[in-house]
């Protein structure tokens, strides 16, 4: 788990370096939905100099400002004319409807969640333009008996199943990816885009890589495959996930990853998010932050930077990275690793 340091938007790369037969059945992306149980957040009631925002104390769940810090009933100063954000968390078997919002000066309106953030809610600067008291109510409602609310948490925005009607050799669909530019990096100085590196065959995506066979016409050693949604997709905040498996051997580098959308900072000044990388005939699946805080700065345990989780490489796994405005979460078929 990592404190969330980027606030731009990133796009994903599925790529192979010195793979086999590296494949991705699915990649998926979805936002958050996390609700609570009904609790209130008010100004304090006695008018002060500047307003101030504190949370009840409720059971099943909490309150957090857009630091990650949660809120208590112990007042905190809210900046004039400013808007606020809040985070809403709950206990399993509950879901948030929505928010509330009342002024002592009798201004009320219910605030919909933001539509990339459903546990995210923004007041809105003017209820703060004076010094009197604001109550912020959510909505919730229970879940019906035996529903999970993991099935309320994600929305689904946009996805692959790289499923097409050829029976062998389909491109990828070029409305959703488009293939790496090839430059000087060990994971891009191979990139070709033929239909034998890079393909849709039997619902699967193939990324492949091998010896060059004809170095007349191409140069590289080898030729490998790759895919990025760069330009086409990219999002801030949300659950990005795709079942991959690979071929074990020396050399092997293949990875799912995201790099920002925006890139003029700079590596890693901009950042860099591995979702999932495999190395050689390793069964450990490696999950990675790159950061000008961690990399230049040399801080990687400083929070932990890296991570890696035993796993059969030669099965199907899903490797899924939850983004929102506090923290990194990567999971390992469904479990939390990192």
């Amino acid at each position: 788990m990592k404190k969330n340091i980027f606030t731009t938007c990133f796009a994903f790369t599925l790529s192979a370096f010195s793979i086999l037969n590296g494949m991705a059945k699915t990649a998926n992306i979805a936002e958050e939905s996390i609700g609570m149980r009904s609790t209130t957040v008010q100004l304090n009631n006695n008018v002060p100099k500047t307003p101030t925002l504190a949370a009840e104390a409720v059971t099943g769940g909490i309150v957090q400002n857009w630091q990650g810090v949660q809120l208590t009933e112990e007042p905190v100063s809210i900046p004039e004319n400013q808007s606020v954000t809040i985070l809403l968390f709950c206990d399993e078997g509950y879901d948030v409807q929505g928010l509330h919002i009342s002024s002592s000066n009798g201004e009320q309106a219910d605030v919909t969640s933001d539509k990339l953030n459903l546990n995210r809610y923004d007041i809105p600067a003017h209820f703060f333009a004076e010094n009197g008291q604001v109550v912020v109510t959510p909505v919730f409602a229970l879940l019906p008996e035996g529903e999970q609310r993991e099935q309320h948490r994600w929305r689904y925005v946009w996805g692959d199943e790289f499923t097409t009607e050829a029976n062998e050799y389909a491109k990828p669909d070029a409305t959703k990816w488009g293939t790496p530019t090839r430059y000087a990096s060990a994971w891009n100085r191979f990139i070709a885009d033929t239909d034998s590196t890079s393909f849709l065959r039997d619902g699967y995506y193939h990324a492949r890589c091998f010896a060059n066979p004809d170095r007349t016409t191409d140069k590289v050693a080898m030729l490998s495959g790759a895919i990025q949604s760069s330009g086409r997709y990219s999002f801030c905040y949300g659950r990005v996930e795709a079942r991959i498996k690979t071929t074990r051997h020396s050399g092997n580098f293949p990875a799912f990853w995201m790099m920002p959308q925006d890139n003029s900072a700079g590596w890693p000044n901009a950042g860099e998010i591995d979702i999932w990388e495999q190395i050689n005939r390793d069964n450990y699946a490696h999950h990675t932050i790159h950061t000008n805080w961690s990399y230049n700065l040399g801080k990687k345990n400083a929070p932990k930077s890296s991570s890696n989780e035993w796993a059969n490489m030669d099965e199907w796994h899903v490797y899924a990275l939850e983004w929102d405005e506090t923290q990194l979460r990567w999971y390992l078929d469904g479990e939390q690793v990192f």
